[in-house]
């Protein structure tokens, strides 16, 4: 198995009727584009209609004739193109892309919103962006056989989210480039008229700012996130102790394309041995298994997103001790 502007016309439309003394009416137009990043404007598309009524002839000595014309200008939209693609690796799968726009669209299951069937099957779905674009996924319907049916998002790097069951999983952490989604389920004894299915949207931006858990269990360890791209990544429970627990918290940084990640920590105490924190993106790494107390130095990615791992295990310091660690993060163009 593999991982994975509206041309506003200031429409003006001006209508100089002439009607006794001649008048004249002057109408400005403006043009708005709106840029689509890397790419060119996509304009808007308009069709001009222009109606000349039959002269009117109105004969007081004094009168000359009058002809009344009446311009009509209308804009249509024409969509903005999908620069992204979402495919289906296996054509017994069926469609699972659809609702597809220049912001995002929709993966399901084969067959949704009926029953996604009673066979031995991978289905893999990719959705590849423009370089840095961040991709978001959020499930909406999730009804899947526990244990027999199994959905595993990955970016290629890190694995994201694999749920099973009928519980509709918490918001995917976004990537950026790529996103792998791999629905594999197994042959059962579910009855006939059982109806399993899933669905998920999905939104694709140039100028997306994310941080996320991955693991759902380690809390609330992202604060003052916004959408420029800053905010602060903390140990569970700052400013009070991490805890005694083992656990391994993965944290998603994402800031919009064409910026770097500078993160800096404010606070680094951990317990040497027990507890240590590695920070990497695809195919570099810039700290690993960094622990005790002297405070890391400030770290620029090379891309426009981090992975952050807290790892911790048991150990027996005293109930008294407080452990703990926090950094902040900032867009920067480097």
């Amino acid at each position: 198995m593999k991982f994975f502007p509206i041309v506003f016309i200031l429409a003006v439309v001006c209508l100089a009727v002439a009607a006794g003394e001649a008048r004249d009416g002057i109408c400005n137009s403006q043009k708005t584009p709106t840029k689509l990043i890397a790419r060119r404007t996509w304009p808007g598309q308009f069709a001009t209609t222009t109606t000349t009524a039959k002269p009117t002839t109105v004969k007081p000595s004094t009168t000359a004739p009058t002809t009344a014309t009446t311009t009509t200008t209308m804009a249509t939209t024409t969509p903005l193109p999908i620069l992204f693609n979402c495919s289906v690796s296996n054509p017994a799968c069926g469609t699972m892309c659809t609702n597809l726009t220049s912001a995002g669209g929709v993966v399901q299951s084969p067959n949704f919103p009926g029953d996604y069937g009673n066979n031995d099957m991978d289905c893999e779905v990719t959705i590849t962006t423009p370089a840095e674009w961040m991709i978001q996924l959020k499930f909406t319907t999730f009804n899947l056989e526990t244990g027999k049916a199994y959905v595993y998002v990955s970016d290629g790097v890190t694995m994201l989210s694999n749920p099973t069951g009928n519980t509709i999983p918490a918001l995917v952490p976004a990537t950026t480039k790529k996103m792998v989604i791999l629905f594999t389920f197994n042959r059962s004894n579910k009855p006939s008229s059982a109806t399993y299915n899933w669905r998920a949207t999905f939104s694709v931006t140039s100028q997306g700012s994310s941080c996320s858990v991955i693991n759902p269990a380690c809390g609330n360890m992202c604060t003052n996130v916004t959408s420029e791209g800053t905010g602060v990544v903390q140990s569970s429970n700052f400013p009070g102790d991490y805890g005694n627990i083992v656990r391994s918290c993965q944290v998603s940084i994402v800031v919009p394309a064409g910026k770097r990640i500078q993160l800096t920590f404010t606070t680094f105490n951990l317990e040497a041995g027990y507890s240590s924190i590695n920070v990497l993106e695809s195919g570099k790494i810039y700290m690993f298994g960094v622990t005790g107390s002297a405070i890391p130095a400030v770290v620029t990615t090379s891309a426009n997103i981090v992975y952050l791992q807290f790892d911790n295990r048991a150990s027996t310091k005293p109930n008294t001790a407080t452990y703990n660690w926090q950094a902040t993060y900032t867009a920067v163009t480097v």
